[in-house]
């Protein structure tokens, strides 16, 4: 099965003081004269096939093409690359939050990458039975939550 990218978001770029985000979606009405230049999704839902970043040097260009191509390199089930890793996400990069329960393979990758620490984030939805068993509750690990962010932003 084919996938497409609709669109990317991305918080915390080198760069881009506010979240990078693009939509691949055509958010005009399409015209039976321009059908040849969309991909038809489904229904009145259109994808662009051909979108163009400008600005001035240093803006971001070059950024936001290798956002472009990791995105699909991740949905193409492509390795991580250890030297492209660090181009998107910057060089200074000291640890990766890992959110509890889930595949901690890619949060594994960019930490070496980027040789940073990882480190667990509870989103505090639910708890392990080793957990329930010594005692967590939402506060407790929203305290850790707290003493990782304390430990990471300093």
């Amino acid at each position: 099965a084919m996938v497409r990218i609709l669109r990317i978001k991305v918080n915390g770029l080198p760069l881009y003081k506010n979240p990078f985000d693009i939509s691949f979606c055509a958010v005009q009405r399409v015209q039976s004269s321009h059908l040849n230049s969309v991909y038809k999704l489904f229904g009145n839902i259109y994808v662009n096939t051909v979108e163009a970043f400008a600005g001035i040097n240093a803006s971001g260009k070059t950024t936001a093409l290798k956002v472009v191509s990791y995105s699909s390199m991740l949905l193409g089930a492509a390795p991580l690359n250890a030297e492209f890793i660090p181009q998107i996400l910057g060089e200074n990069i000291k640890t990766v939050l890992k959110m509890e329960l889930s595949n901690e393979n890619i949060a594994k990758a960019i930490a070496e990458a980027t040789n940073a620490d990882v480190k667990e984030f509870y989103s505090c939805h639910n708890l392990t039975a080793e957990q329930f068993a010594d005692g967590e509750t939402y506060l407790s690990l929203m305290e850790k939550n707290v003493e990782t962010l304390r430990e990471v932003l300093n």
